[in-house]
């Protein structure tokens, strides 16, 4: 996250305005079922991910992310899905985060 934030704080003194990732449709998550949806599903829904991290016992921590910047008030919006994926490519949990400033 760090290296995120540095990223855009760079590229908001290069050019005053930056967005990382792309758009999308958050309301799109109703449809995601802990231990059904897989993955691969998430993907056609969502896209490449942003990151993706394995973690103990084969699982994995999915992130799409998507972040537009304005250099004089910082984040002006941020969507983020973060998905659980177990060593089959299951979603065992997910949560969503998503800021909006004028």
């Amino acid at each position: 996250m760090k290296h995120i934030l540095s990223l855009i704080a760079t590229a908001l003194i290069v050019v005053g305005c930056a967005a990382t990732g792309h758009r999308f449709d958050l309301s799109k998550t109703s449809e995601i079922k802990r231990g059904v949806t897989t993955q691969a599903e998430l993907e056609e829904w969502f896209g490449k991910p942003w990151s993706s991290k394995s973690k103990s016992g084969g699982s994995r921590e999915v992130v799409w992310q998507y972040t537009k910047a304005a250099m004089a008030v910082g984040i002006t919006e941020q969507q983020v899905l973060t998905a659980y994926v177990d060593q089959r490519g299951i979603v065992t949990d997910f949560k969503t985060q998503e800021t909006a400033r004028p």
